[in-house]
């Protein structure tokens, strides 16, 4: 895998798409350097493949044929629309997404100090601490494509 990540927003990480296999990720990234299950209240798993190097994390839907649902990121060369992301601040990164077409803005500032700027129609979150981007959460509704719908008889 190339070494800058290239963020796409509902699409991915450079060639990794969501909704690949966890197969294909091995082939792209090889191995993880660390695995994790994660078990949430409401019987949802997922699994958590560490690249620390890259400063990638890849989250697989266990309940969904393991596939891949999204991606923390932590690296501070990633590119979105061509510009290091993490070197921008606030301001700068929502007319980024807006200038880009995102503009489903949403603000949180959370008790343990982080502050989460998310793009609804991107499906992105961006969290600050101390006014600097530390992470950025994409993820796309890969349950809600391609699906055909079920038609019943009267």
């Amino acid at each position: 895998m190339e070494k800058v990540l290239h963020i796409y927003p509902l699409k991915g990480v450079n060639n990794l798409k969501f909704g690949c296999k966890q197969e294909d990720v091995r082939k792209i990234l090889g191995e993880p350097d660390e695995i994790e299950r994660l078990e949430e209240d409401d019987d949802l798993t997922s699994l958590i493949w560490q690249y620390w190097d890259l400063g990638l994390t890849i989250f697989f839907d266990e309940m969904d044929n393991s596939i891949f649902a999204s991606a923390e990121i932590e690296d501070p060369d990633a590119l979105i629309f061509g510009v290091k992301i993490f070197e921008l601040n606030e301001k700068e990164a929502i007319e980024l997404f807006k200038t880009n077409g995102y503009t489903e803005l949403d603000i949180e500032d959370h008790d343990w100090g982080e502050r989460r700027v998310s793009f609804d129609d991107a499906m992105i979150d961006l969290y600050y601490e101390n006014g600097r981007l530390n992470c950025v959460n994409l993820s796309s509704d890969i349950t809600n494509q391609n699906i055909t719908p079920l038609i019943l008889p009267n």
